[in-house]
């Protein structure tokens, strides 16, 4: 590689968890850092209350011609780094992707991981080990979102040397100051879509077995099973223990996650589940499933716990013990927040930029190591 003068990210839309540290990433590097994308959100995350983040310093490239996409990854292709989010998923990352290959430049692909199980699974894995035997030799690297994307795409095939650790960042709080929970019941929140693959059925059935504990529970989001959710609660016989929220502004949910005791994502399946970040730079301890990407971040059991998917009973016993605990202290909300510093888009950035050096220097070092996990 030349000296690198120029970094491309190839995105779907505008997406809060990977603009913080592109932000970052305009701001240290010595070059042009641009963000393409064929629109700013899609619907459906409007109705869910995502705004557009700035990108700036990061120049926004919104909806490029053909003709621009060629340009774009033609000239000072030696001198260019382009990451791509995902490659199938997205018709218009696919497109920019293929029209690389017919240059010489520096590839890497930013991935959370495909559901490998049952049979759709196993045809997902096909397709990916196609994947690794057409391409692999074109790319660089893998920045694989979370330990199950590091599964994941060993499984397919690529070698460990191209296989980066990655995470998604999110936007610190506006202010260093968070509410605290010290009276009244236990605040539990879940924020994301009501949809059985976020397990929140899992999480009544499991309350409904700690009902005489101090406890309520706010779900904030919408989607297609929030009424079978209801439903579920009235028959557990739990309603007055739990209030449901519908779709609100990303502001307003993090007030209400902000003075929680606990943030709980039971999901069946999460690629990465970006509320776990928000969470903890809230010092907001968090309990997760085993098949959520973020997972990777409860490291120390102060941050919170990791539980297998699909288990009321081991969610259950998990749930107690938090309770038991009682509202988090001060102390521990103010250590999760100064550990959250390793997470924020500025840490990410640092981390990315170099991985990249690393590559430039060739085989011999050690190559860095993500942050969150350190």
């Amino acid at each position: 590689m030349k000296v690198l003068s120029r970094i491309i990210f190839w995105q779907n839309i505008v997406s809060s968890l990977q603009v913080p540290f592109i932000r970052e990433v305009a701001k240290k590097f010595k070059g042009d850092v641009i963000l393409a994308v064929p629109r700013k959100l899609t619907d459906e995350r409007v109705k869910l209350g995502w705004a557009v983040p700035d990108c700036s310093p990061a120049k926004l490239i919104i909806n490029p011609a053909q003709k621009q996409i060629e340009e774009l990854i033609q000239n000072r292709s030696k001198e260019t780094c382009h990451f791509f989010s995902g490659m199938r998923g997205y018709p218009f990352v696919w497109s920019a992707f293929g029209a690389s290959l017919n240059v010489k430049t520096f590839r890497a692909i930013i991935s959370e991981p495909s559901r490998w199980q049952g049979f759709n699974g196993g045809l997902r894995l096909l397709r990916g080990r196609f994947d690794v035997w057409r391409y692999g030799k074109s790319i660089n690297y893998i920045f694989a979102v979370g330990g199950l994307a590091v599964r994941w795409f060993k499984l397919c095939g690529f070698a460990d040397r191209k296989i980066v650790e990655f995470a998604y960042s999110t936007d610190c709080p506006k202010s260093g100051h968070c509410s605290e929970s010290t009276d009244g019941a236990y605040k539990i929140v879940f924020v994301g879509q009501c949809i059985k693959r976020k397990g929140i059925d899992l999480l009544l059935q499991a309350l409904s077995g700690l009902r005489d504990k101090g406890w309520h529970l706010e779900v904030i989001g919408e989607g297609k099973d929030r009424a079978n959710f209801q439903e579920l609660t009235r028959k557990l016989g739990i309603e007055e223990k739990v209030n449901y929220f519908g779709a609100m502004q990303n502001s307003e949910a993090m007030l209400r996650l902000q003075s929680a005791d606990l943030l709980v994502l039971p999901s069946r399946w999460d690629g990465w589940g970006a509320v776990v970040n928000e969470a903890l730079m809230r010092g907001v301890p968090v309990v997760c499933t085993n098949h959520c990407g973020a997972a990777d971040l409860l490291g120390a059991s102060e941050r919170g716990s990791v539980v297998e998917f699909g288990s009321v009973e081991s969610l259950r016993s998990v749930m107690e013990s938090w309770i038991r605990k009682g509202h988090v202290k001060p102390e521990q909300r103010a250590r999760i927040r100064e550990w959250s510093q390793c997470i924020q888009g500025s840490a990410t950035a640092d981390y990315l930029l170099r991985i990249i050096n690393h590559s430039k220097a060739g085989e011999g070092k050690p190559r860095p190591k993500a942050p969150w996990l350190s």
